[in-house]
This record gives structure tokens, sequence and C-alpha cells, in this order.
């Protein structure tokens, strides 16, 4: 079961990962283990995949109650795993006031499936909401006042994400403030194409073809990688030619191989995607990281905001070629030591995107499908 309390001063950040995860999908899902709390959502048409973990360390307090349920799609124990609706469990969150001291947010209710909350022949819920699995919002405020709400979820079995093997791919990591720059010369609602080489790293705006049309606009920024914290673009990936093999078993070869890499993948990748969640996610990263905090108890974190809200938390990009998806994964720090990455990190915010091959721009009609 789930039974966490949070701190005034980071609700703040909570609300923050919430407002981000509704720009992805309609549904949250929630899952808490032995080292923290993890808030994830999927795009309606699964082109894009958002979670955000939050640490034991951000919290009051969080003591799940682990289970021994495990699954080969979710290998580790968990004490609680649930899906709710983002817009509800967000309305939630911003009705908090000044008054709040602390949130403990807890599970409470039997485990039920739908089939079992179906109404019974007389017209009454067979499982009231006191016996329902649901999610408590208890606001501890002022003046001894104690603020209740409960939030009516479906319970799940087993988490049913898997996530992508970045093996073969490339990596970088810079600073987060550093791809915001690059980023604020389009429009969020811009389709990009990214493009990775041996020394820059480049955006392009895509657009549909222009033909004739003398109008248009087509804008391009590049960043040089010399400053970046690492950079590891692949040059060595052995290139597997058009094979004659029988991958649909009809005794015949198809003269394909459909594990090959794309023939200039180890000269430059371009990958093609909406920039809507990649703003959203950095929007994120430093609302969280420049929330305004008091009070000495937050020492430790209220040092790294002074250098997070600048942009210096790191950012880790891992990608594999055009047609296949892009992470983005930004990190912050309970403190700021000097050298990226050091010291524990109270979130980590990750965003997952599907993307296309950048094609010519007439075939982009074509390959949109």
């Amino acid at each position: 079961m789930l039974d966490c309390m949070i701190a005034k001063s980071r609700l703040r950040a909570l609300t923050a990962a919430v407002t981000l995860l509704a720009r992805c999908g309609k549904d949250i899902l929630l899952t808490s283990t032995a080292d923290g709390l993890t808030l994830s959502s999927i795009s309606p048409a699964s082109t894009s995949f958002m979670r955000i973990r939050f640490t034991s360390s951000f919290f009051l307090h969080c003591n799940p109650q682990l289970t021994a349920t495990k699954s080969h799609k979710n290998p580790d124990p968990v004490a609680f795993l649930c899906k709710c609706s983002v817009k509800s469990f967000h309305a939630i969150l911003k009705r908090q006031r000044d008054t709040v001291l602390n949130l403990r947010l807890y599970s409470e209710g039997s485990e039920v499936s739908a089939d079992d909350s179906s109404d019974t022949d007389d017209g009454s819920e067979s499982n009231p909401i006191g016996s329902r699995m649901c999610l408590v919002f208890e606001y501890n405020c002022m003046e001894k006042i104690t603020v209740v709400h409960k939030l009516g979820v479906q319970d799940l079995a087993e988490q049913t994400i898997v996530p992508v093997d970045f093996t073969d791919g490339s990596s970088m990591t810079l600073r987060c403030g550093d791809l915001l720059n690059l980023i604020n010369h389009f429009s969020e609602k811009t389709e990009v194409a990214m493009t990775f080489d041996e020394e820059n790293v480049a955006l392009e705006s895509v657009g549909k073809d222009i033909g004739e049309d003398v109008s248009f606009v087509q804008s391009k920024a590049t960043l040089d990688v010399a400053d970046f914290v690492t950079y590891d673009f692949k040059t060595d990936r052995v290139l597997a030619a058009s094979v004659d093999s029988d991958e649909d078993g009809d005794g015949h070869g198809d003269g394909l191989n459909p594990h090959a890499y794309p023939s200039d993948v180890n000269a430059q990748t371009a990958l093609v995607f909406s920039l809507k969640e990649l703003k959203g996610l950095i929007i994120f990263c430093q609302f969280a990281s420049a929330s305004h905090y008091s009070g000495n108890q937050d020492d430790d974190f209220s040092a790294s905001l002074l250098n997070t809200s600048k942009g210096d938390f790191p950012l880790n990009v891992a990608w594999l070629w055009g047609g296949r998806p892009i992470r983005f994964t930004a990190r912050s720090e309970t403190a700021f030591m000097g050298e990226l990455g050091e010291g524990e990190a109270m979130w980590t915010a990750e965003l997952t995107v599907a993307t296309l091959a950048k094609a010519t721009t007439g075939e982009r009609g074509e390959e949109k499908n």
C-alpha cells in the first residue's frame, strides 16, 4: 500500500509533475516502490511516454508496504500500482491553500477489479466508496484543520510498459539550459528534425512541401558539442547489408534485413519529432527546481535550487536513428558540489518520444502515413 508525507515546500514540484503528465495523456500511472514514488503517463496514440520518479528523500516520510508479487514485465516488488484520471488528480492538488502544512498521500480500500464495481440488480453500487480502492489526499492545515479528498483509482496487477533498449544507440549529456537555448528558437508546435554528427547537434524545422510558396519560413539552429559534459556518437556500428532472408516464412527470400542499420547511421542521424513534450519537460524541471522554499529544514534542497534554476542540472539524451525513439532524462540534485551529476537525485524526469526518419521535402506526406 501507499503511504507518504509531503512537505508544503515540495507540493509545487509534485503539482508541476502532474501538470506535465497532463500534457501527455489522459491517465496517470502511480507506482510505489521501496525507493520512492513514480508517476507516468502515455499519450493516446502511444507516441510519447513520460515518467517522473520521486525518491524517498523527496518526502518527509515514505513507508510503502511491499508485496512479493513479481512478473516478467515488473521484476521488482511493488507496494502500490494503480491508474487514475490525471485531470482529477491535478484538480485535487490545485486545491491546496497557503494554510496547508503538509500532505499525506495514501491508499485505502479493497483491491477490486472493474467487473466487481458494477451496479447491482436493485440499482445500488456493489462497492461503495468506503470499500473501493482509492487515493486519499489528507491536507494538514493551520488551526488544526484537516481536509480529506478521496479519488477512485483502478488497481493494476502489473506494469505493462516495456522500456526501449538503447544499447546500440548514441548518447550525450549536457546542461538542460543549453538545450533550452537551442529549442527556444522554435515554437513548441513545430515539428523538427534533430540531426546529430560527430561535431554538432542541429535542429531544423520540418514542414509540408512548400512548392512554389514564396512565404515559407524554415529555421535551423546548431549547437557545438565541444562544451557538452559527454558526447558519444557511435561511428563503429557494423552495417548489415541487405540479405536474402525469409522473414515471413513463405519459402522465398525477401531481399531485406529488418535489423540492418541505416546506411549513413555512422556519419549522421536525423530524427523528426514534435517539440511539445520536450519543452514541457524542461519547463517542469526549471519550475520544480526554481520553486521558492523557505525554512532551515530544506537547506540541502534549497542549495541545489540556486544552481538548477540556472539550467545547471544534467540532461541525458539517448537515441538510435530516425524512426526509432529518442529519450530525454533530467534529474535534480540534493546538493550541487561543482561536478555535474554528483549528489542524490530527489526526482528524475524521463521523456521517450517516437520519431520519424528525416525525408526530403516532397516525401514528408508519404512518410507521416
